[in-house]
């Protein structure tokens, strides 16, 4: 019943897109109302639920590039996700505040939130990361319409303050040894699931556990109560027992070689701190929205593209 209503929702909004915001000519990019010009601040609501940790980093590069141009950047206040993320991530942190209920200015959402947000703001921006019409990955993208839209100057290669590397404080301290991040669970698109393979996931962790790293396995304390699962290459089971920001904080540990998973937020944190990653992406139900998915989405953070493999 929770995946029917989870697809019946998004496909309500997809329709109802067609009519609530307008399509621009920008890809990525839908407005609605008066979104105005060089904006002095910009609030970002990623509280719904259909918005997942993935989603919000692609917004990264547009968050930093609006900073240095001078805006204020919010946050919704009832979003507890955005800002543990962004400070496990980043150094300095992304200075960010609290909206108030009553915030009148420029919102940016994303496009699967809009029957909810719609009537809440009178301006906003609505992106599509399913747009196909893209030139470059979707991060890139976003800074650059964005940029056109707003007619300022966004800068596309500002580089991302990333923390730098140390060791994590959810793996043991000792120095020494080799890890990877094993992560076979998925928050949205869990249908997709029916189409792939999963066997290849615990297949890849084996032959590198067999070379000798270490696996850790990482997700929610409700998919470790929901799996039954007997991972016996699984030497460090860390499910239920991570905050929000020591997610980046493991993949950025400098024995942390690389990830097993799906195409997920673990994949996006491995392309921004340059790590291996074996994914089995679950694919997408047209031809042209797997193809905008292995060229635009899937690779947007890795700088090295070589890193990233496909397992089937």
């Amino acid at each position: 019943m929770k995946l029917f209503k989870y697809l019946a929702y998004k496909l309500l909004t997809l329709f109802s897109a067609r009519f609530l915001v307008e399509k621009d000519e920008k890809p990525l990019i839908r407005r609605r109302g008066d979104i105005g010009r060089t904006p002095k601040r910009v609030l970002f609501d990623f509280s719904h639920s259909t918005t997942h940790l993935g989603d919000r980093l692609f917004f990264l590069p547009l968050m930093a590039a609006l900073q240095a141009e001078g805006c204020e950047l919010l946050l919704a206040s009832n979003d507890k996700l955005t800002q543990p993320l962004l400070d496990g991530l980043l150094q300095p942190p992304l200075p960010m505040t609290m909206a108030r209920e009553n915030f009148s200015g420029l919102v940016v959402i994303q496009l699967p939130s809009l029957l909810d947000r719609y009537k809440k703001y009178a301006s906003l921006l609505a992106v599509d990361f399913t747009d196909p019409r893209c030139d470059e990955g979707i991060a890139q993208q976003l800074v650059k319409s964005t940029s056109q839209e707003l007619g300022m100057p966004l800068r596309q290669d500002l580089p991302l303050m990333l923390k730098a590397p140390a060791f994590s404080s959810v793996l043991p301290q000792e120095d020494g040894g080799s890890y990877f991040v094993f992560s076979n669970y998925i928050d949205s698109g869990g249908f997709r699931k029916l189409f792939v393979s999963e066997s290849v996931l615990p297949r890849k962790a084996r032959e590198l556990r067999a070379l000798g790293h270490r696996i850790v396995h990482v997700g929610s304390a409700r998919d470790k109560a929901g799996d039954a699962r007997h991972y016996d290459f699984v030497d460090i089971d860390l499910r239920g027992q991570m905050r929000i920001e020591d997610m980046p904080g493991l993949l950025n540990d400098p024995r942390v070689q690389g990830i097993v998973s799906y195409d997920n937020v673990f994949m996006h944190l491995a392309g921004l701190f340059g790590k291996q990653a074996f994914v089995l992406f679950r694919g997408r139900l047209s031809r042209t929205a797997y193809r905008h998915h292995m060229a635009h989405v899937n690779n947007t953070f890795f700088k090295n593209v070589r890193l990233l493999q496909y397992l089937a």
